[in-house]
């Protein structure tokens, strides 16, 4: 009975830590740029995205940036996670997850107006379940180039954990929409479940395999 508990939790435990997709639209079509050349210097863009109804940490955020120009590009970029206000914009900044990342190093090697796919791990951050969040890209200290996140038009259900009709917004103030809707940024975010969350279910399979294994032992 003991050699299969152990077994149980030891499979459970290797299924638990396995990064769950919660958005994922990157390998979409890259149809345009968001917002182009109306990108303001030192502005931010946001697209928001939904938890399932399980509670996970934040694992990896990828996106596709884009500039006008490689050789000038400069200044630093951060990602940070905000929560959505009643006019369903971002409100307030829960965390930053990734910050003073150089813009000229990440685009080393690559060429004007051609998206760069950038994916980083990120500060573990517990996201509630059955929520409504804004992956939120900031820069600052930019003085030449545009920075735009590289987007596609869906006019259809986006894809996983990415909400319908929901535009990205600019700059501190968040004033927009700047594009139409259903166009949405082209973004990843991957999770593993929260360790109670996890715990609990592993519990529940465990008590599972040692009823079995006792009723087994009976007959």
């Amino acid at each position: 009975m003991a050699i299969v508990a152990t077994t149980v939790i030891a499979t459970f435990t290797a299924n638990a830590s396995a990064s769950t997709i919660l958005a994922n639209n990157i390998n979409n079509p890259n149809n345009t740029a968001i917002p182009g050349g109306t990108v303001t210097l030192n502005g931010a863009l946001a697209q928001q995205f939904t938890t399932t109804s399980s509670a996970y940490i934040l694992d990896t955020v990828g996106l596709y940036l884009q500039t006008n120009s490689v050789s000038t590009i400069d200044g630093t970029l951060s990602l940070e996670i905000w929560d959505t206000g009643t006019a369903n914009v971002p409100a307030n900044k829960l965390t930053t997850l990734v910050s003073n990342l150089g813009l000229g190093s990440f685009f080393v090697g690559g060429s004007d107006d051609t998206p760069k796919f950038i994916g980083v791990p990120t500060i573990a951050y517990t996201l509630s379940p059955s929520s409504n969040y804004w992956l939120v890209v900031n820069t600052n200290s930019r003085t030449t180039a545009q920075l735009s996140w590289s987007g596609y038009s869906n006019y259809s259900a986006p894809d996983v954990g990415i909400p319908a009709n929901v535009s990205p917004w600019i700059t501190g103030s968040w004033f927009g929409p700047i594009m139409p809707t259903n166009d949405f940024p082209r973004m990843e975010v991957t999770a593993v479940p929260e360790p109670s969350t996890a715990a609990m279910i592993g519990c529940g399979v465990v008590t599972a395999a040692v009823a079995a294994a006792r009723y087994r032992r009976r007959r």
